[in-house]
């Protein structure tokens, strides 16, 4: 068999090797896959009804929805993804994050913090070497930094002082209020974040910015987000745009808030059957030790109160 070796640029880091299903046809994994089975399930596609599991799939571009990246991730939740995809365009990939870009590690034991913070950073280096495009999207923020930097610039350099930033005269205001002249779809000036503890992310070039978006379509109720991007996003106005654009998209597709966020918060939730499901195992694997398993004092009481049908340990 004749070898045939391609180059080209990785998105997603990792080695695959796999039969390849190859067409000179745009495929489109939006409704173009049925996540449960892994089959290709485009009526109009000459794939249609052959297996993508397992396969690499080589096909010209994309097509379809943007909603086609959680078509791919609920059929690897079933084990039902295909190895690899290669094409010969690609569209840019974007990893929007619920919530801030900084990791919260206060919670974590001290030792414990820079090792999961240098992991983290490593994932912001390939998030970048992989030419994605990066956001975190926090909804109904509540922050002050915009008024924080107005109360500074009124203040000379010998009025600098602790005691003086605490005593602002906007403490009772968020920035939300600042900007609520935005027009739908409207996004403000960028702002630098400078804050203890984000250090590790100017160093790796990831230094934290933000602007705020009004995400709503309606011009007399605005809906405003704070999106945060590395510096490395400034950097690109072209992706810049592109982020802008995916997440009014988004947002509009789901009443005000990302669809693909609320997506992956519901394949990330565990239900009640599968809680219940883990709940036996761990019970089992106590008993096997020895051990009695019992709810807490507090869930207890938790469960008599709220009248819920309890799991019997």
């Amino acid at each position: 068999m004749e070898k045939i070796t391609i180059k080209g640029r990785s998105i997603s880091r990792g080695v695959a090797e796999g039969e390849a299903l190859v067409t000179d046809k745009s495929f489109g994994f939006s409704h173009g896959i049925d996540p449960h089975t892994g089959k290709i399930s485009d009526e109009g596609h000459e794939w249609m009804g052959q297996d993508a599991r397992d396969k690499v799939l080589v096909f010209p571009y994309g097509k379809g929805s943007t909603s086609g990246g959680l078509y791919v991730l609920e059929a690897a939740k079933w084990n039902n993804a295909p190895l690899a995809v290669i094409n010969l365009e690609t569209e840019p990939v974007v990893a929007l994050m619920d919530g801030q870009l900084s990791l919260r590690v206060i919670d974590l034991p001290f030792d414990l913090q820079k090792e999961y913070q240098d992991e983290y950073v490593q994932m912001l280096n390939a998030i970048r070497e992989s030419n994605a495009l990066l956001a975190g999207y926090i909804d109904r923020p509540r922050s002050t930094f915009v008024f924080a930097l107005l109360h500074l610039a009124q203040l000379g350099p010998d009025g600098i002082t602790e005691e003086n930033l605490r005593q602002s005269p906007f403490r009772n205001l968020t920035d939300i209020e600042l900007f609520q002249f935005l027009g739908p779809g409207e996004r403000s000036a960028i702002f630098t974040v400078k804050a203890k503890g984000l250090e590790k992310y100017a160093q790796a070039g990831h230094t934290i910015h933000f602007f705020y978006l009004n995400v709503s379509q309606n011009e007399a109720g605005p809906k405003l987000a704070r999106i945060e991007i590395p510096a490395w996003m400034v950097e690109n106005p072209t992706a810049l745009d592109i982020v802008h654009a995916v997440i009014i998209r988004q947002a509009r597709i789901n009443g005000g808030y990302p669809y693909v966020l609320a997506r992956a918060h519901e394949l990330a939730v565990i239900s009640n059957a599968e809680r219940e499901a883990v709940e036996i195992m761990l019970a089992v694997e106590m008993r096997r030790h020895g051990l009695t398993p019992a709810l807490s004092p507090k869930q207890y009481n938790k469960t008599l109160l709220t009248s819920r049908e309890g799991f019997s340990l």
